[in-house]
């Protein structure tokens, strides 16, 4: 349960409305007219114009003209609560871009991220928070994923007037430049899908690839960026309206065709290798491909090559990839990332090379944090808030350093939470119909102290148990149970209290029996 206080501010004109109401005893307050509305907004439901009508007292026949009053007396009562809720609600907006989750819907997120946190922990991904906000000269640097990333990137000041962001998550490792690493990531992916309980099926590519193709087909170094991103828009609008936006960019008819014809080889995995290397040569990034696949292949995890993905974010530097659930309404990618061997020595501006320690990094929103070095050695690993947050410390190899800037290693994955419960529930409808976690809920019935005692008895042997604490009566505390879906009610009374037994029903039968506590706990299952 979740109470809050909200401080409402109407117009004067509604508020004189209200007053009407009071001076004709259709409520005894205006704070009453108010609270009626807001339990409305609350519960979700509105007056009908049929539930509107005040049924006559079948003892004491009506007569029409006082029908008549009752019901336009119900109607104003209506239209001034719809009044004050399209108020409240003006107040009460929301930030944009955010959403609120109720319970139902809330129950469902929150074991899809339990499956993935149980998923980060059987490879060996520990728990890791760290602040949801960082500086934004760190986050908008340009070796933290460019432009296009910080259109999605929401920023703020603080009191000392510095510029902060919130900072984006994901599932990382770090120290590890083999393919090893990639191929642990992807796995990670398809299992927790598995655990969802969805087909999948993992696109994967190499920016090596791309940037080879680039090249090849006489794109200005300058310009690769901005043509990656336009790539990335290929899946959404189609080939003819990428050309059309690459030729805007200033690239020529022929230049734009040949990168889309190249990108665009059809044919299972090792065609597809073949025919790239007849025109861009056996470079790493094929190389790296084919070794990855090799791996993948002997823990049976498919995927399939795709010369045409491109990821646009700028700090990908080798394997890219992204997933889509098989058969679901939801097309988006529902989790997808990459290699990013350059950004943590970038950031630190250090040219060491040699062994160091390594770390991995999970988290629960998205694409994970960062990790921090020194010489060679990995020390920090940030994650988000997420799923998991996960740091594991490990040996492993920094990389050769270039350009006086040392290279660590790193490669991660991100999960799409809000899609991932969308697809949840395009596939399960019934499952957001779960409004609480409870399973039993206690009636007491003049037996305050001794119910709570009951109450506490079964949390302590871990059922998920309320009581009530509104003092309301047997019928409404029932009919409370049954719209939350509650499986069971234990009712105790002095009666009850008598034999040292309690009332327990079953709320899908209605079925009844007088039972202890401790027989409860031993013989349900909750």
């Amino acid at each position: 349960m979740v109470m809050d206080t909200l401080q409402i501010r109407l117009t004067k004109g509604l508020i004189d409305e209200i007053q009407k109401l009071v001076d004709r005893q259709i409520y005894s307050s205006v704070s009453e007219a108010i609270r009626d509305a807001v339990r409305k907004m609350v519960v979700g439901g509105r007056v009908d114009e049929k539930t509107a009508i005040v049924k006559p007292d079948i003892l004491q026949p009506i007569s029409p003209e006082v029908q008549k009053a009752k019901e336009e007396v119900q109607i104003v009562k209506q239209e001034v609560q719809q009044a004050i809720e399209k108020e409240i609600k003006g107040e009460l907006q929301r930030a944009r871009g955010t959403r609120d989750f109720l319970p139902e819907s809330q129950i469902v997120r929150q074991q899809i991220i339990d499956t993935l946190k149980e998923t980060f922990e059987l490879y060996g991904y520990s728990p890791l928070e760290t602040p949801v906000i960082e500086r934004f000269d760190v986050l908008s640097s340009k070796y933290a994923g460019g432009a296009e990333i910080l259109k999605e990137t929401f920023t703020f000041r603080d009191q000392g007037n510095r510029e902060l962001a919130l900072r984006y998550d994901d599932v990382d490792a770090v120290g590890s430049k083999e393919m090893t690493a990639d191929a642990e990531i992807l796995s990670i992916m398809k299992a927790a899908l598995q655990k969802l309980g969805f087909d999948s099926e993992i696109k994967v590519n190499n920016r090596k690839i791309l940037d080879a193709i680039m090249i090849w087909a006489g794109v200005e170094a300058e310009k690769t960026e901005t043509v990656m991103l336009s790539l990335d828009k290929l899946e959404k609008f189609g080939k003819d309206a990428v050309i059309k936006e690459l030729i805007g960019k200033g690239l020529s008819d022929d230049m734009a065709s040949k990168i889309l014809g190249t990108i665009g080889i059809q044919g299972e995995n090792a065609e597809k290798i073949l025919a790239l290397k007849s025109v861009i040569g056996d470079i790493e990034g094929l190389k790296e491909i084919e070794s990855l696949l090799d791996l993948l292949d002997s823990i049976s995890v498919s995927v399939s090559f795709d010369p045409s993905l491109a990821r646009g974010l700028a700090y990908y530097t080798g394997t890219i990839y992204e997933t889509f659930i098989k058969g679901s309404a939801i097309t988006s990618s529902v989790c997808s990332g990459g290699r990013w061997d350059n950004m943590i020595g970038q950031f630190l501006g250090r040219g060491d090379s040699g062994k160091g320690e390594s770390g991995k990094g999970v988290s629960e929103n998205g694409v994970s944090g960062k990790g921090d070095s020194g010489k060679g050695d990995f020390g920090k690993g940030d994650s988000g808030n997420g799923v998991s947050g996960k740091e594991e410390l490990g040996k492993g190899e920094s990389g050769k350093g270039e350009s006086g800037k040392g290279k660590y290693p790193a490669v991660g994955t991100s999960f799409g939470l809000d899609r991932l419960y969308d697809a949840v529930i395009a596939r399960a409808p019934g499952m957001a119909a779960k409004k609480t976690v409870t399973k039993v809920f206690v009636i007491p019935i003049g037996t305050l102290k001794e119910s709570l005692k009951a109450a506490n008895e079964l949390r302590a042997a871990g059922v998920r148990t309320e009581i009530d604490i509104m003092g309301r009566g047997v019928s409404k505390n029932l009919n409370y149970a049954n719209s939350l879906g509650i499986p069971y009610v234990i009712f105790i009374g002095e009666e009850e209290m008598k034999v040292g037994k309690v009332k327990l029903r079953n709320m899908a039968d209605g079925k009844e029996k007088l039972i202890s506590i401790q027989e409860i706990l031993k013989g349900e299952r909750f």
